[in-house]
């Protein structure tokens, strides 16, 4: 079952057509189809490495601040981040698992061994799910913190990635370069228009037109550390970062209808990675990330479950995430959201205790959890 028939076909990886009168935003993105991240790609294979490993930069690369960033404003978003943190973190997730149905996404992660095994997948999305973490709690400004360090080694896995799937790109020129600009800047539409807009539909939070803004120039300021390129960086302003999530929404039900061999893999490898090493069920993951209409409930633009996964369960989850949204600054959405934020905490500094929780939760039958 699913919204479209799985393929492995390469042209799979040639983007939409796009009319310049109707996506005038994406259409202009298409620009950066053939451009990488020109600085970390001339970097060599051992100093990829040491980026990933330590998240230092080599010698003579200097990181420039642009003249455009505000401090506050960054430190305001990331305060708003914080602050519904639970929230954020459950629909940043939905905006990324749901990417799977991107085939230039799909397929690279594929490549690149996200799906070899649940295990794999989970520990994979659960650095991804820290290094944020770490972008919204830590000093962005201070060149060796724990958010710099962490934004150095996602940029240099971009790169790795890049370079070891470039093969299958260089087929068509029609398909441009893996993770391209154009790529990297529908994933921050998704990190920031698309997130406030999916609090807004799961949690009924609203934000203020400032909060907005604060959110998406933090998402600019990261873009911009992550390697995106002025022109193609969409979250010069909320307006921006929120016509592309419009067009972006527009241009779904024709990308569900082709699903890659690939989004299947991963779809199937995250829910059986988070089932199994969390305390949340293989069937409450389904529910939350992948049961048709939850994303953003009867306004979601993917017709049927593109996955091809039921859940009973959807409903249920639905109706927790509603009261946690309805009571997000009583004392009891503050303890859930200070819960959250601690096991992350301990995921990022504390390994061996990260270990023993997820060797536990493995251990547990599906029925006993949640």
């Amino acid at each position: 079952p699913g919204a479209g028939t799985p393929t492995m076909d390469l042209e799979a990886l040639k983007p939409p057509v796009l009319h310049e009168a109707e996506f005038p935003q994406l259409f202009q993105l298409l620009g950066g189809l053939g451009i990488g991240d020109e600085d970390y790609d001339r970097l060599t294979r051992s100093e990829l490495g040491n980026l990933v490993r330590y998240g230092t930069l080599p010698d003579g690369f200097e990181e420039k601040l642009p003249s455009w960033v505000d401090i506050r404003r960054v430190r305001r978003g990331q305060r708003l981040h914080m602050k519904y943190y639970f929230a954020f973190l459950v629909s940043l997730s939905t905006a990324l698992l749901h990417g799977f149905i991107i085939p230039r996404f799909s397929i690279v992660l594929q490549k690149s061994g996200y799906s070899s095994c649940p295990k794999t997948t989970y520990r994979r999305f659960r650095s991804t799910s820290c290094g944020i973490y770490s972008w919204m709690n830590f000093d962005l400004f201070e060149e060796n913190s724990e958010a710099r360090k962490n934004i150095r080694r996602v940029r240099a896995m971009h790169t790795i990635s890049r370079k070891a799937t470039l093969r299958d790109f260089k087929q068509n020129p029609e398909f441009g370069v893996p993770l391209s600009q154009y790529d990297l800047s529908l994933v921050l539409m998704a990190f920031s228009s698309l997130v406030l807009y999916l609090i807004n539909c799961q949690f009924s939070i609203q934000f203020t037109k400032e909060e907005k803004e604060d959110y998406c120039h933090l998402w600019r300021f990261l873009g911009y550390m992550l390697g995106i390129q002025n022109d193609f960086n969409i979250s010069q302003d909320f307006v921006t970062a929120d016509r592309t999530r419009e067009e972006f929404m527009k241009m779904v039900p024709a990308l569900s209808k082709k699903i890659t061999r690939a989004s299947i893999e991963l779809c199937r490898s995250t829910i059986s990675g988070f089932g199994t090493y969390t305390f949340a069920s293989e069937a409450f993951f389904t529910a939350l990330f992948f049961s048709p209409g939850f994303i953003i409930g009867d306004k979601a633009p993917i017709s049927a479950t593109w996955s091809g996964y039921e859940s009973p369960e959807a409903e249920y989850v639905r109706k927790i995430i509603k009261r946690w949204g309805s009571h997000k600054d009583s004392r009891l959405g503050k303890i859930v959201n200070f819960v959250v934020i601690n096991m992350i905490h301990i995921q990022l500094t504390r390994p061996y205790l990260t270990w023993c929780l997820e060797t536990f939760a493995s251990l547990l039958p599906q029925r006993m959890k949640v």
